[in-house]
């Protein structure tokens, strides 16, 4: 497969709180919140609509040798790095931002968005719902 690509992305914190690259998985909670998992769609409408509800981005990681933590960011940027496969996961923590003050580290894997998982959808479906469920915040 070769060397792996850095996600960079037209994204800034003025449109969505994603700052370039960002890395990240999401922890499986149950089959059920997995619809569809030949579809790129179905986890960005989820998460968008949450997001929506709640003014909110609720992430779960994967800690290294750790377990797991729930965070719930509240505003952009988010100021998170990672590489463009799965599983995302954090690159770069951008100083001064959300992701900083919450304490997310590098390493960290991204599990669920709002408790749906991610680690069964693709790449581009959970890149899609954490940029568009920031840009709500």
């Amino acid at each position: 497969m070769g060397a792996a690509s850095c996600h960079s992305c037209s994204c800034n914190c003025d449109d969505d709180g994603m700052e370039g690259r960002g890395n990240f998985t999401v922890l499986q909670t149950s089959s059920a919140m997995c619809p569809n998992d030949d579809g790129d769609e179905w986890l960005a409408e989820a998460v968008m609509d949450l997001t929506a509800k709640k003014s909110e981005l609720e992430v779960t990681f994967l800690l290294p040798r750790t377990g797991t933590q729930t965070l719930v960011f509240k505003r952009k940027p988010l100021g998170l790095d990672f590489n463009r496969h799965m599983p995302v996961t954090i690159k770069h923590v951008r100083p001064g931002t959300h992701a900083e003050e919450l304490g997310v580290q590098e390493g960290w894997q991204v599990q669920a968005i709002h408790g749906y998982d991610a680690t069964r959808a693709s790449f581009n479906d959970v890149y899609t719902a954490l940029k568009d469920a920031s840009a709500l915040l």
